[in-house]
């Protein structure tokens, strides 16, 4: 199962001591099917489709994802480093998602 390694550019004090990375992986399907899609689409006036993060939704990926720091260490995270953590829990779907557009598109 992947994952990725963030280095914290303010480390944030744990149960056993100083945490200066986080370790995020990959979300797994039960959780998929428990928590849902991390975003929603909408469509612009134009026609353009966005994506709407759902934040709830995102707060379980991360409780969920992140191995090496529960939930008191990520609140006192700076804002750099909350970002950095989210993004990579949405890479993942991205990630996912490009993957099984490949497949659909040699399909």
């Amino acid at each position: 199962m992947a994952s990725t390694t963030i280095t914290l550019d303010e480390p944030v004090l744990g149960h056993g001591g100083e945490i200066r990375t986080l370790t995020v992986r990959e979300p797994k399907g039960h959780e998929f099917f428990e928590f849902g899609e991390p975003f929603s689409h909408a469509r612009n006036p134009d026609g353009t489709i966005y994506s709407i993060e759902i934040d709830g939704v995102l707060k379980k990926y991360v409780a969920a994802c992140v191995e090496n720091a529960g939930e008191p260490e990520l609140m006192r995270l700076c804002l750099a480093d909350a970002m950095a953590v989210k993004d990579a829990v949405l890479g993942f779907f991205t990630g996912a998602r490009l993957k099984n557009s490949a497949k659909s598109a040699t399909s």
